[in-house]
């Protein structure tokens, strides 16, 4: 995600489904956003992979 807001959306969504999530470069895309040209990783659990996929469709979905 490259957005200040998909990224607290998505952290929210996961934090609030009981998903620990950790958003790598989420500090330095706020505060130089063109320097994480791929945009935030976000990391979790493997055995929350599925479940955070699956939230990740939602918003995906929702947006479009």
């Amino acid at each position: 995600m490259r957005s200040i807001d998909g990224v607290d959306l998505l952290k929210s969504l996961l934090e609030g489904s009981g998903i620990h999530a950790v958003l790598e470069d989420e500090f330095l895309l706020r505060m130089v956003p063109y320097a994480v040209p791929g945009g935030v990783k976000g990391l979790v659990r493997a055995a929350d992979l599925g479940k955070a996929r699956r939230i990740e469709d939602f918003i995906k979905n929702s947006t479009t």
